[in-house]
């Protein structure tokens, strides 16, 4: 049982903020930003209120490049968290499902699959095969225990911390390397993935999966 809670006030709209402070010279390249407050609040991983979400919202004034590129910042957004979620720290859920004909479609599930760790009844561990959606096993009412991605964030969305093991740092770092990527900049993309690799076992600890209900 997860004793902490799994979201925190990190916004997307902050992590963009932070990338602009933290890397000008590679992401503001074409971006035609205004921001009309102090960077005092991107300093750690505090909580904002609704109010500060909503002020830091009207400090912006962007043109039609400028929201162009802050798309590409999210997009970069939801690339880190499929990396977080599949190769660091999994998002893990287990339900209870019906098989018949010996074959379940699990888009019914209700998060993302894309890995099976594990089916078993009261009589303990099934064999299953998982392709393309759809496990196999035998027929009657089991538990299925698997991995998911995460949901897919917008610039107003907040973001799944996994449990508080991920910082806001953390978050900036992996979004710089793959605006890196996204330009081409592999060189840079290197440099801005060790730091988000290294900042990110420091906190997140690989060796240790965390369940996320």
């Amino acid at each position: 049982m997860v004793s902490r809670r799994t979201f925190f006030s990190i916004t997307v709209m902050m992590l963009v903020v932070l990338c602009l402070f933290m890397a000008p010279q590679i992401i503001t390249d074409g971006f035609k930003v205004e921001y009309n407050r102090g960077n005092s609040h991107l300093q750690s991983d505090s909580a904002w209120t609704q109010n500060e979400k909503m002020e830091t919202a009207n400090a912006y004034e962007l043109d039609e490049e400028t929201q162009s590129q802050i798309n590409i910042l999210v997009d970069c957004l939801n690339n880190v968290l499929i990396d977080i979620a599949t190769n660091y720290i999994l998002l893990k859920k287990q339900e209870t499902i019906s098989v018949v004909d010996n074959v379940f479609n699990c888009q019914l599930l209700e998060k993302p699959i894309y890995k099976v760790l594990k089916v078993f009844d009261l009589c303990g561990d099934i064999e299953f095969q998982f392709l393309d959606n759809y496990l196999a096993c035998k027929n009657g009412t089991c538990a299925i225990k698997y991995a998911y991605h995460p949901s897919e964030v917008y610039f107003t969305s907040d973001v799944n911390t996994f449990d508080g093991k991920v910082s806001l740092l953390t978050f900036a770092y992996g979004i710089v390397r793959e605006y890196c990527l996204f330009k081409g900049d592999y060189e840079q993309a290197s440099m801005w993935d060790q730091k988000f690799q290294n900042n990110l076992l420091n906190s997140a600890r690989k060796i240790k999966n965390v369940t996320i209900k």
